[in-house]
């Protein structure tokens, strides 16, 4: 006879604990299993809110019941946008906040601007997610080897990348209870495990230091069963990419697209974009109650990017 999965899996764990059926049973009804569950309500933070894989995330927190904090750059039409859609498709309280995160500074009133919002909203923080993204109009005309004259570029991604993950960290985590969530969204090829994007040379070395920042802090709040993890995503089909596509085609954004699209989905092993909410998909999850004993690791999302 063939067992139901969920019979099988129950009774699989029976045998392997010692437990009786009805035990395992009440261990699976019982929340007191789940013993870091994520916090459900409270307050989340989104860097880079207003859009893209952001405004995902915060569709997907808000459907848990966590009133929202957006930090955004400077678009305020395309912030009170997603205010308003949030607000109307879940019934929770948001706040947007503008601000600067490439320079120390600005970096430092967004962070302050935004726990000011956070601490309006009750002060409990029941996650954190850095999806800012940032492409410098000059980027591709700066790299490695030959092309790293100054550091105003590379300190533009230590700011929005490293600085302002632990600036933020900081003070969710004195506002976090058990449970709450940490999560960063990287790049693939910006760890030691995977090969260097050429040309993602100062974004790179950016996030690289995120996920060694996002490693340490997993292990230091670990105790507190706070988890903190980061999703590398493949290539999202987001309104940021049209400034690659604008320089590539010299202002033809169409002729853009299609030089991108053979540059970047020649590398997929999908060949495809990534649509944002499947990205948010997995932050979710890294949210949720059942990521209990998923900390530190950096999770690739990206249709097998990370394997070439």
């Amino acid at each position: 006879m063939v067992l139901p999965v969920a019979i099988v899996s129950a009774t699989l764990l029976g045998w392997s604990s010692g437990w009786s059926q009805p035990q395992v049973a009440r261990a699976f009804r019982s929340p007191a299993v789940l013993m870091d569950a994520a916090t459900p309500r409270g307050v989340a933070i989104v860097t880079g809110g207003s859009g893209g894989i952001g405004l995902a995330c915060c569709h997907r927190l808000a459907a848990r019941g966590s009133n929202i904090v957006i930090a955004y750059g400077g678009n305020h039409d395309l912030a009170e946008r997603a205010r308003v859609q949030l607000v109307d498709a879940h019934g929770v309280e948001v706040r947007t906040v503008a601000g600067d995160l490439t320079k120390d500074q600005s970096r430092d009133e967004t962070v302050a601007a935004v726990f000011e919002a956070v601490d309006e909203l009750g002060g409990n923080v029941s996650a954190f997610v850095h999806a800012a993204g940032f492409f410098h109009n000059e980027l591709l005309q700066n790299h490695f080897d030959g092309a790293a004259e100054t550091f105003e570029v590379y300190d533009a991604y230590q700011s929005i990348y490293p600085k302002a993950f632990v600036a933020f960290a900081e003070g969710a985590l004195k506002r976090m209870d058990r449970g709450g969530r940490l999560v960063a969204i990287t790049n693939p090829g910006c760890n030691a495990v995977q090969t260097p994007r050429v040309g993602y040379d100062m974004p790179g070395q950016g996030k690289a230091t995120m996920e060694f920042v996002v490693r340490m802090y997993a292990m230091r709040v670990a105790k507190r069963g706070i988890c903190v993890n980061a999703v590398s995503p493949a290539y999202t089909d987001t309104p940021e990419w049209d400034k690659a596509r604008l320089a590539m085609g010299r202002g033809d954004i169409e002729k853009g697209r299609e030089l991108l699209d053979a540059k970047m989905l020649s590398r997929s092993p999908v060949a495809r974009w990534a649509a944002p909410d499947e990205i948010a998909q997995a932050v979710d999850f890294l949210c949720a109650e059942q990521s209990g004993l998923i900390t530190g690791a950096t999770i690739p999302v990206d249709g097998g990017l990370h394997l070439v």
